[in-house]
């Protein structure tokens, strides 16, 4: 029944409502549930999953269909064939209008959030592409004092970073790693920089909404969502991050009081510990005194977990 029902609409994708093409995805997306790897790679699902894509429907109009079908085919990534053309045009659909550029915000949010998984489930073959997948999204990953100015709100960002660095580290080139940090480096570590030297966060308010203070704790989480991606270092990678810690640790000290900065330190050192091993301890001996005065329940939480991690990591070192 599952399968006549999805064969249908993607038969008929052209004449069928969305009604009838979103109610076949949810029941196929349903028959998944608890499905295990083996039975996910079976040809029953490699069949379906392959014609869904093949079909016109990740290019439908209604942006209820373009959200079921992103769903559907992120719970069904083993079992997509593992075919260039079949790859190639799921890639097209996920970066495209339909996709990650969709006009409908929600839908944009969520397949922002669908790709950071297929990227990681389809691995080597996902990454033949990272070249022109990074050259796609790096415009859109950017922020600004504003949200309301960005292409793209804060949170449908944190998942492409995420997926950015997975692709990034996974490319191996250093020249190209080298050329998209610099664009990181440009819209963050610049940016975060003139705030502080400027003492821009001295005009933050409450009826400003502590703009400038925000972009900093905004900033630091999204980098910390792309170091997510990495795992050994090399020169360039390193270097990046050690100079993005440096700044990170400016910022509790420039801005004391703010809580919300030395949870994001934490949170990414946390995020490091396994890529910059003991050097992460140069980063908490001059904040730690701030970090144990802190009054917030999650800013003590946070850091004596980031100690568990460190004994656990590092032991008697």
């Amino acid at each position: 029944f599952v399968r006549e029902s999805v064969l249908y609409v993607v038969q008929n994708a052209a004449t069928a409502t969305a009604s009838e093409i979103e109610a076949s995805l949810v029941l196929y997306f349903a028959i998944g549930e608890g499905q295990t790897e083996p039975n996910l790679k079976s040809e029953y699902f490699r069949e379906l999953t392959g014609s869904l894509i093949q079909s016109s429907i990740g290019d439908h109009a209604h942006s209820a269909v373009s959200t079921i079908y992103f769903e559907t085919i992120s719970r069904f990534t083993k079992s997509i064939p593992l075919q260039e053309p079949l790859i190639v045009k799921l890639l097209g659909q996920i970066l495209g209008n339909r996709g990650i550029r969709n006009p409908a915000p929600h839908v944009r949010s969520r397949v922002s959030y669908f790709f950071s998984r297929v990227a990681r489930d389809l691995g080597p073959i996902v990454c033949n592409y990272a070249k022109d997948i990074l050259e796609s999204i790096t415009p859109l990953l950017n922020l600004e004092l504003n949200q309301e100015e960005q292409v793209l709100s804060d949170t449908t960002q944190e998942p492409l970073y995420e997926a950015a660095g997975y692709l990034l580290y996974m490319l191996g080139d250093e020249g190209v790693q080298k050329v998209r940090l610099q664009a990181f480096a440009t819209n963050h570590i610049n940016k975060m920089q003139l705030i502080l030297q400027n003492k821009l966060y001295l005009q933050d308010s409450v009826e400003n909404q502590a703009v400038y203070s925000n972009f900093l704790i905004r900033s630091i989480y999204c980098i910390a969502c792309f170091s997510k991606g990495f795992q050994k270092p090399n020169a360039t990678t390193r270097d990046f991050f050690l100079s993005f810690l440096n700044l990170c640790s400016l910022c509790v000290h420039t801005i004391p009081a703010n809580n919300e900065l030395r949870e994001r330190l934490i949170l990414i050192l946390h995020r490091l510990v396994d890529f910059i091993d003991a050097e992460v301890l140069n980063f908490l001996r001059d904040p730690i005194e701030l970090i144990l005065l802190s009054k917030s329940p999650i800013t003590i939480a946070a850091f004596i977990r980031l100690c568990n991690q460190l004994m656990s990591r590092l032991g008697a070192r």
